[in-house]
Order: C-alpha cells, then structure tokens, then sequence
C-alpha cells in the first residue's frame, strides 16, 4: 500500500512493514512557543532583604484589556528555609515598591508588558486576596514551581507573592517566567 502525502507533489509517506505511518514532530513549551510566534513571552524578576512578615516580594496586575497574562513558572531562592504564599485578586492601595519592567524572552521583540509590576512593597500596600498556595524553600537554595500556564490573569486581575516569614538576614529572589495571550481563542 503505498500512502501519498497530501500536499498534491506525489510524494509517499514512510510506512512500516505493520503498515503504520511514520511522522517525526517537534514538541515545545507553550511559553517557547508564544515566545518565538507571537513575541508575548516575559520574565519577570524581584528581590528582596531585610524582611518584615508579610512583604510582598513581587505584585503584578495585567492592565492589558485584549491579552490575559498565564503563568509559567515561579522560581524562588532565599539563604533561609522560607515560606511563601501567592495571592490572588488583592487590594492595592498605591503604587509603593521598586518598578519592574518584565524582559521580553524573545530579544528580537520590541513588544511590552502592559502591566503594573513592583517588587519590595510595603506590607501596607497590597492586602491579601484569596490564598491560591504556599510555596517552601530550603536555605541556599532555590526551587521551581510549574504552573505551566493555568493562573490565568485579566484585566486588571493580579498575584501577589508575600514572604510569610521575616528575618533580617534573609536574601531572596523571585523569578516569574509567563505569556499574554489573546482573550479570544
């Protein structure tokens, strides 16, 4: 039986001898994907030291009305064994804390993130919403939580990552790596 491929050139696709059909595929990350296509991959980075109980480490809001913003991936590194809780749909007093700009993966992308994103606000600015998990670290070293793109962000819907524990020598970093995504499929 000889199977020909349908783009109309007569070329026959490879069968094996129990007859079944051969195709090779690459498979890619929807974040790499988005990325490379549509230039809407961002990453986005805080730190933070001398820690009161309570801090947020990063806030973000999606202020893009076409595009919701899906989480990747959280990477969170302290120098002590930590606690973290991420926060949904929070009360944001003002815009006190360290602007962030989120990096476009994509280098060769002129698009931004049409977002509001700080890192190091004041634990009387965002008051926690609805707790969606707690997230652990060990000391002098970091872990990678994968949301693989499920936290799904409106506009004006935002996260809100908060140190649960304080300490004065406590160094940490967050990295949270995700894509916009056109609101109608």
């Amino acid at each position: 039986m000889i199977i020909e491929g349908g783009t109309g050139n007569a070329y026959s696709v490879k069968v094996t001898r129990d007859n079944q059909f051969v195709s090779y595929s690459t498979t890619v990350s929807e974040l790499a994907f988005i990325s490379y296509l549509k230039q809407d991959g961002y990453t986005i980075t805080s730190s933070l030291t001398n820690i009161a109980t309570g801090s947020c480490v990063l806030f973000f809001r999606n202020t893009d009305p076409a595009r919701n913003f899906h989480v990747h991936k959280v990477i969170i590194g302290s120098s002590i064994a930590s606690q973290f809780t991420i926060y949904v749909n929070n009360t944001y007093a003002a815009s006190t804390g360290t602007a962030i700009v989120p990096v476009n993966l994509n280098s060769n992308s002129g698009r931004v993130a049409l977002c509001i994103c700080l890192g190091t606000v004041a634990v009387a600015t965002v008051t926690p919403g609805k707790k969606v998990c707690d997230l652990f670290t060990v000391a002098n070293d970091s872990q990678e939580f994968f949301f693989e793109g499920s936290p799904i962000f409106g506009l004006n819907n935002d996260f809100a990552i908060v140190a649960t524990n304080a300490s004065s020598t406590n160094i940490i970093a967050v990295t949270v790596t995700g894509y916009y995504k056109d609101t109608t499929l």
